[in-house]
């Protein structure tokens, strides 16, 4: 049976290939427990300077995390889901703590558990090809992983529209928004990684890299997200989404139409408890983040729109979920406030 997490040294680096292409290389539970396994046998080794992680195939880096898996564990999935995000928000937090340099080569669709697995990084290097984001609105979840954290500091309140609507990002969005460093083309990547990993480093690990890397970097563009404007993304800094769209009524552009028309076939839950999320994650650490999603998380995982929306959009594909509540109007601060009560004992860490 093929693996469908593959680690390996070459050199002086530790590769690890998500090997799940047909179906762009989502995360199970299973490869996300022999993820953080591998990368704490490789801490200690002082023959390991470096780590490169890439998926395998043409289409993805990695599309996000096993909806279907959470789904198909119903009814009673409450232990299950507590243990899968556990682990899972865990390895994203060793990922941004961890000791040697992390090199994310995020090429093709990076989505959800995509981005847990990437954006935490040292290194993140996007290419033409790359496609980031965070869509989880559209089934009824919110945007975790840490991606609470790195909306909450992208410029011009461009990460409030990333994590409501779902937009992708190309390259040169990914770098605007933080959620990328460098752009290097797909066809430089085996030459770069076989670089990186072959290379007779000295004491300053991190200034080597960045100076092998330099090379093969190209210029993305203009972000769309700058380009847009700040008067535009200003919408988003409103305090509801009510409000938002309110706004993006307001401003009467081609641009503020599609984008209510995108915000309205989201999770109205979702929505709100995104907008929260990511407002309160400001004044957060990273783990801080992990913890308050964690929160989040279980308490989305014990309602009705994350299965509807993966139904619809996963499962079924009939595009034509039913959200309860249905409308904003109906999605009560008092709903919204339980996705952030303290879990007591179950809390994720300490913060």
């Amino acid at each position: 049976m093929t693996e469908d997490i593959i680690f390996s040294r070459e050199g002086v680096a530790g590769r690890v290939l998500l090997n799940r292409p047909k179906v762009l290389n989502v995360l199970t539970h299973e490869m996300i427990l022999k993820l953080q396994a591998q990368l704490n046998l490789w801490a200690p080794d002082d023959n390991v300077k470096l780590i490169i992680i890439e998926g395998v195939g043409e289409k993805a880096f990695c599309a996000g995390g096993d909806i279907r898996a959470l789904y198909n564990s119903r009814p009673k999935n409450e232990e299950f889901c507590a243990s899968f995000f556990a682990d899972e928000y865990r390895l994203n937090m060793g990922i941004k703590s961890y000791p040697k340099p992390y090199i994310s080569i995020m090429d093709g669709i990076v989505m959800g558990g995509g981005v847990g697995v990437s954006v935490p990084g040292s290194f993140r290097i996007a290419t033409e090809r790359t496609r980031c984001a965070m869509p989880e609105t559209g089934i009824g979840l919110f945007p975790d992983v840490g991606g609470t954290y790195f909306l909450s500091r992208a410029p011009h309140y461009s990460g409030i529209y990333l994590g409501l609507t779902g937009d992708r990002m190309n390259a040169a969005d990914a770098i605007y928004t933080g959620f990328a460093d460098k752009s290097v083309s797909y066809d430089c990547l085996p030459e770069l990684t076989s670089l990186l990993c072959n290379h007779d480093y000295g004491p300053n690990l991190v200034e080597e890299i960045n100076t092998l890397i330099k090379p093969y970097e190209f210029d993305p563009g203009p972000a769309a997200l700058k380009t847009l404007g700040k008067h535009n993304l200003d919408v988003f800094s409103e305090d509801s989404v009510e409000q938002i769209i309110t706004g993006l009524e307001a401003l009467g552009s081609n641009w503020s139409t599609q984008t209510l028309t995108t915000l309205r076939q989201k999770s109205p839950t979702s929505l709100k408890v995104t907008l929260k999320a990511i407002n309160r994650a400001r004044d957060l650490t990273f783990n801080a983040c992990m913890a308050q999603e964690y929160r989040i998380v279980l308490q989305i995982m014990k309602g009705n729109d994350i299965y509807e929306g993966t139904r619809a959009l996963i499962i079924e594909k009939d595009g034509q979920p039913e959200w309860q509540p249905t409308s904003l109007e109906y999605v009560s601060t008092s709903l919204v406030d339980r996705h952030f009560q303290s879990l007591g004992e179950m809390e994720l860490c300490e913060v």
